[in-house]
């Protein structure tokens, strides 16, 4: 019994030893490193660096899958911080702690934790803190299947990441709220959350941004333009004005020359009729001799004054030709400089009129490439109609029916599909993802791979028919989750009827169909799973139901494109409104009831732009 017990104790040893998990050396020199920057930082009453390196203590411990150990270090960091408002700290590490229980699989814990680090961000307004706090919160709900509880979580996430404009949080929110309402059977939320993620992604982002830039460019190209014919004007308007100035100066000194040359001549006069005066009276100087020698003084002191008149003058007369000569050069070298710029605004101008022909040009090249997509797209469409049933086949093969068909584009995303055997019939409506030209390549081969399976291989059973088309679009398109929320695939419902029967099959892939039975309206529910969609599960299985179709039923099969349009309110039709209409019209004739839908569509969306493809098929059976 003893040499058992030692064989016993001798097992469990070696069992402690082999599964014992030692941390790795440098790891715990790292630790014991950052221990002392804690010993040190406490004794210097630092509480925030002690925190710090407490929280990469518990970090490297959780990475070395020693909880335990971690959880005492986030511990001792808890208790350091009691009473301190280092925000940044206290959400360090309640995400830490709540990182760790998620880890653990403790959900309940982890959501604690969260929601304390979302407490500390809200108290504060960190807002993208706040976001991180609530989608890690969200996470944990849904993960314990408080599938409302997540929502709403999600949704103030997404609420909040509206208001600071973060597009990528947007998504990832909208995505999220949609998983929920798919785990909780809600299709009309799911679809419409998934709808609101795809079109942040791929529409609104981008357009406001084109639209900024557009703007900012014009903006500035404008004001540098402006700007430069702004210069220039105030450049010639300076020269135009020192030109009038300089020849204002040489009117006034020519005004000045001239009445100087009037002075010298009334001298001139004066003298020369003095002179008449001494000839016809030579007589009479003997007796006015000193008459005589005083007007010969005052002659001489009036020359004296003429001549030194004159001097200056041609002194102030050279002086100014010289200023003259000295604004001429100063007007030739601005007349040069205004040539200059003369030059330069005409190859500017010549620069400008060669890139308006470059423009036009490119806007030449733009609209004949404009052309050949437009001529390439309808082209596509011709064959898109070429591989649309012919509808007179699907109403002779009925007691009655129509198809309400509205693209949003030129090409479209929904098709239907039709064929006839010797014994059964099998349409369907198909509402691929995306619309116009992405939606049309998704509609190709959504129509192929339905012709290789039930018309070449024979294949009839509406389930196995699924499984197999969502094997095919994965493997054509190699599809995964590049894009959290976000595939490529469709949404499909399945219709088969057999000669002599009055029960039809029907299987669908995240579509709902309506069927009156003499006149009692009833839901079919497929399942949640979209072909090539969100889960990505190659291996997927889909049901197939029977329906009772008594003596008299009538069958509609949808997309999505009709129930989603907005009108000009900003308001969705929605579901619950498409089955009153239902009600209302499920008695007219087949031909009635499709101007009937043309009608209610047009008349609730008026001149709101269309924002799906739209297909609605009524089959009397």
């Amino acid at each position: 019994m003893s040499k058992l017990i030692i064989l016993l104790a001798f097992l469990g040893l070696f069992a402690i030893n082999l599964f014992a998990q030692d941390i790795d050396p440098e790891v715990q020199a790292k630790i014991d490193e950052y221990q002392q920057f804690v010993d040190k930082y406490k004794a210097e009453d630092n509480t925030g660096s002690a925190v710090n390196y407490l929280i990469k203590i518990g970090n490297l411990y959780w990475q070395a899958n020693d909880a335990d150990k971690a959880i005492v270090a986030y511990n001792e960091a808890e208790i350091l911080l009691q009473g301190s408002s280092n925000t940044t700290a206290k959400v360090q590490l309640s995400n830490s702690l709540g990182y760790l229980y998620m880890g653990q699989g403790n959900y309940v814990n982890a959501e604690k934790y969260f929601t304390d680090a979302y407490n500390i961000s809200r108290d504060y307004a960190n807002s993208t803190s706040l976001i991180s706090s609530l989608l890690n919160i969200a996470q944990c709900q849904q993960n314990q299947n408080k599938f409302e509880d997540a929502i709403s979580s999600y949704n103030e996430a997404l609420t909040i990441a509206l208001e600071i404009d973060d597009m990528n949080l947007a998504v990832k929110s909208s995505s999220k709220i949609a998983l929920c309402y798919q785990q909780l059977g809600d299709t009309q939320n799911y679809t419409y959350y998934y709808n609101l993620s795809v079109k942040f992604d791929k529409e609104l982002k981008d357009e406001i941004i084109q639209q900024k830039q557009d703007e900012v460019n014009r903006q500035s190209n404008l004001a540098r333009q402006s700007a430069m014919l702004l210069q220039m004007q105030q450049y010639k308007n300076k020269m135009m004005k020192d030109s009038l100035s300089l020849q204002q100066q040489l009117n006034e000194q020519n005004e000045a020359r001239i009445e100087l040359l009037n002075k010298q001549q009334e001298l001139r006069d004066s003298l020369i009729f003095q002179q008449e005066k001494e000839l016809t009276n030579e007589k009479k100087l003997n007796k006015a001799q000193n008459r005589v020698i005083s007007l010969l003084i005052f002659g001489i002191v009036i020359f004296i004054i003429a001549f030194l008149l004159i001097f200056r003058l041609y002194v102030l007369n050279k002086k100014q030709k010289e200023k003259l000569n000295q604004l001429n050069g100063e007007l030739n070298v601005l007349n040069t400089n205004l040539n200059n710029l003369n030059i330069e605004l005409s190859d500017k101008n010549e620069k400008i009129e060669k890139q308006s022909v470059i423009l036009l040009k490119q806007k030449e090249n733009l609209e004949s490439q404009n052309k050949k997509i437009s001529d390439s797209i309808n082209y596509a469409s011709r064959i898109q109609q070429a591989i649309l049933p012919v509808k007179v086949a699907i109403e002779e093969n009925f007691k009655g029916a129509f198809i309400f068909y509205r693209p949003r584009d030129v090409v479209s995303g929904d098709f239907y599909w039709f064929v006839k055997t010797k014994k059964e019939k099998i349409i369907a409506a198909v509402d691929c993802t995306g619309h116009s030209v992405p939606g049309a390549f998704m509609s190709m081969i959504a129509n192929t791979l339905l012709n290789e399976i039930i018309k070449a291989k024979g294949e009839t059973r509406l389930n196995v028919v699924l499984t197999l088309l969502n094997q095919g679009v994965i493997e054509t398109l190699h599809s995964s989750k590049n894009v959290e929320g976000v595939n490529d695939g469709m949404d499909i419902t399945l219709l088969k009827f057999e000669d002599g029967s009055r029960k039809a099959k029907f299987a669908s892939a995240n579509h709902v169909s309506v069927v009156f039975v003499e006149g009692e309206r009833s839901t079919i529910n497929g399942d949640f799973y979209s072909i090539g969609g969100m889960e990505d599960d190659y291996n997927v299985e889909f049901t197939e139901q029977e329906i009772d179709l008594g003596k008299e039923a009538t069958i509609y099969m949808f997309s999505d494109g009709f129930v989603d349009q907005f009108n000009k309110k900003g308001k969705k039709y929605m579901s619950k409104r498409f089955f009153s209409f239902l009600d209302d019209v499920q008695q007219k004739s087949m031909h009635e009831q499709e101007i009937s839908f043309s009608n209610e569509f047009d008349a609730w969306k008026q001149d709101f732009r269309q924002v799906d493809d739209v297909l609605v098929i009524g089959l009397k059976v």
